[in-house]
């Protein structure tokens, strides 16, 4: 069983290390998306011979969001890489070249922590300091701190640690709106935006800062419609949000049972399992009203959401006896 995780482990890592530039400079950027053989040109194409499901068109083939600019992608990479340091499943990879893209990504993080960009839902009309985006870089940064920390490099470590602290406090300071008692999308915003319920699950901040616990109650309130989560209510230039984004319901989830609000984390999540069909699969959408799934299926990340609800949700071993 190790050595297969180890195998697995190495090859994520040769994935990554391959969408690096051969010769990774100062200004070297990650795209979004990739194509699963590393191709990074993903153009996308109408294809107006078809109508799409039920009508609902444009269909199209491609994603045009590989030119979009996501600064989250650098501190996502780095969570990603960090149990390759901690988890026994996979001590026999070879951790030198992860040193090196680590290095890598962090001059990333500090580098474009400062700039706009398109955000985690991608939005095509207009850049913005998106708050998910300077989250994911802290907790990249964060990540590794820990991990030079705990391998002896401790100088690298406390000027990493100082540049995450800022980080910290400028979200806090600029992605609070202290009116709604909520954090929202983008600095001096008023758009809610459940992807900042990762804030908890992500240890940025602990469930009973008053900061948090609001954020979760405007956010049940106003995000959420009978067990389901939508990512956001407003305008996005590409229609009215007419369907919950299931993996969102699974972060709600997981921020009410951290929160110690047992309960309605497990109300919200037997909803979401009687929502799978017959193969026990979720889509990326859930109409909150009929339980109809729709946008992709099946869908990874909605299933992972399950996964992760589930681990979360189930006693510990100890717990059981």
């Amino acid at each position: 069983m190790q050595t297969g995780h180890t195998e697995e482990a190495g090859k994520f890592c040769e994935y990554l290390r391959n969408l690096l530039p051969e010769k990774v400079n100062s200004g070297f950027v990650l795209q979004p998306v990739y194509g699963i053989d590393g191709r990074s040109n993903l153009r996308e194409e109408v294809l107006t011979h078809l109508r799409g499901y039920r009508g609902n068109g444009p269909v199209r083939k491609g994603n045009d969001a590989f030119t979009h600019v996501q600064n989250d992608v650098y501190g996502e990479v780095l969570l990603a890489l960090a149990p390759l340091f901690y988890d026994a499943r996979l001590l026999e990879v070879e951790l030198e070249p992860v040193h090196d893209a680590m290095e890598h990504l962090v001059d990333a993080c500090l580098r474009t922590f400062a700039e706009k960009d398109a955000g985690i839902w991608e939005y095509r009309e207009a850049e913005a300091h998106h708050v998910f985006s300077k989250l994911m870089t802290w907790v990249g940064l964060d990540r590794a701190c820990r991990i030079a920390e705990n391998t002896g490099r401790r100088e690298t470590a406390a000027r990493w640690r100082v540049a995450a602290d800022a980080m910290k406090r400028e979200i806090l300071e600029r992605g609070y709106n202290h009116e709604l008692k909520s954090f929202v999308g983008s600095y001096g915003g008023k758009d809610l935006d459940a992807s900042l319920l990762l804030m908890v699950i992500l240890h940025f901040l602990p469930a009973d800062d008053p900061r948090m616990s609001s954020t979760i109650d405007v956010m049940l309130a106003e995000l959420s419609r009978d067990h389901s989560m939508f990512r956001y209510r407003h305008d996005d230039g590409m229609g009215e949000q007419r369907s919950a984004f299931t993996i969102c319901s699974t972060w709600m989830v997981e921020a009410l049972w951290i929160a110690g609000r047992e309960e309605e984390a497990v109300e919200m999540f037997e909803y979401l399992l009687s929502a799978r069909n017959s193969f026990g699969l979720l889509s990326e959408d859930l109409d909150p009203w009929t339980k109809e799934l729709w946008g992709n299926y099946p869908q990874t990340y909605s299933m992972l959401g399950i996964i992760s609800c589930a681990v979360r949700l189930s006693p510990r071993w100890a717990e059981m006896f």
